[in-house]
């Protein structure tokens, strides 16, 4: 599960994946850091809704691009585990 929009938590488990790459010297920094100021942009009214879903969904995509499947599949469970505990209640 991938939460992006805090629908189903406080926070994102897709933006907590994010930073726990980064942290661990994976992905594209530059587009990692994209993604976050790109919603920084929104958040500010600098842009509206739908760019800042188009700019977010293509840096994110070139933040994970070339990383073995596994590698993300098996750091998204680590972020996953931290994260469970703080779904709502109604998840």
């Amino acid at each position: 599960m991938l939460d992006i929009d805090g629908t189903m938590l406080s926070g994102s488990v897709g933006l907590s994946l994010l930073r726990e790459l980064r942290l661990r010297g994976l992905g594209t920094p530059s587009m990692i850091d994209s993604v976050f100021s790109t919603l920084d942009r929104y958040r500010r009214g600098e842009i509206d809704y739908r760019a800042m879903v188009d700019e977010t969904t293509v840096a994110y995509g070139a933040a994970i691009r070339g990383l073995e499947t596994t590698t993300v599949s098996a750091l998204a469970g680590e972020v996953w585990g931290e994260c469970r505990p703080r779904l709502f209640a109604f998840v």
